[in-house]
């Protein structure tokens, strides 16, 4: 899948995160702010790289400002940054990418 325009989902409130995904240059780049990073970092960043990769998405920078979300959230955010990004507002897949 491919990143086709900038797009975010999600808030900075407390327990949630904001995401926005953008053209990457050829890789995965994932810039993580948190509130937990030190803890949790690399717990986020690791979801991060399994839900892209269950989307087939390998060019894309990803920017997360984290407040301390649940792992569901930040699942739920990504996904959503990315089908907006293609534009995809019907017929999403939610359930294709249940995690475990």
């Amino acid at each position: 899948m491919e990143i086709i325009e900038k797009a975010s989902a999600g808030t900075v409130d407390k327990c949630d995160c904001l995401i926005t995904v953008s053209k990457g240059e050829g890789y995965v780049k994932i810039n993580l702010t948190s509130k937990v990073l030190y803890e949790y970092g690399d717990s986020i960043k690791n979801t991060i790289l399994q839900t892209l990769k269950k989307l087939d998405v390998n060019d894309v920078t990803v920017d997360v400002e984290d407040m301390g979300a649940f792992e569901y959230v930040i699942v739920a955010r990504l996904e959503a940054a990315i089908y907006r990004s293609q534009k995809i507002m019907n017929q999403i897949p939610w359930g294709d990418l249940l995690h475990e």
